[in-house]
């Protein structure tokens, strides 16, 4: 029987190893886009090809809260208990690879927003933030 919400979905994804680790992937974000997402996914899961599959089977989670602008992320509650999971469920260094990985590509999108006004003014703050957020992970 599960114990908390994060179990319930972990549950969800039955014996699939595969997208379970999509699932706990995504978890390490605080939001994401599509691109991120199967960037994530691929890194953790070893998709085999089939990466937009397991994120179109993460995206149908009822857990799963979309952005106006496609941007989505997990909802709270069950991200924290996710992200514990997933330290726990892949080695150190692919914990740190993704991490890191999560780092580069919102660094790389806060980068290359164009500051042309207060909403790309957001984004791009908000992208720093997750940028800073996955580095307090890694441990160098």
């Amino acid at each position: 029987m599960p114990e908390t919400t994060a179990d319930r979905y972990l549950e969800l994804m039955g014996d699939d190893k595969e997208a379970r680790r999509a699932l706990l992937a995504c978890a390490a974000a605080l939001r994401l886009d599509d691109d991120t997402a199967s960037d994530a996914i691929h890194f953790i899961a070893g998709s085999n090809g089939h990466t937009e599959l397991l994120l179109r089977r993460v995206k149908r989670l009822n857990c799963v809260w979309t952005e106006w602008n496609g941007a989505w992320y997990l909802a709270e509650d069950v991200r924290v208990g996710l992200a514990e999971k997933l330290e726990e469920e892949v080695t150190p260094e692919e914990y740190d690879g993704l991490r890191r990985l999560l780092a580069v590509k919102a660094r790389e999108k806060a980068e290359n927003l164009p500051l042309d006004g207060q909403v790309t003014a957001y984004e791009s703050h908000l992208m720093r933030l997750e940028a800073g957020f996955q580095q307090v992970f890694i441990p160098d």
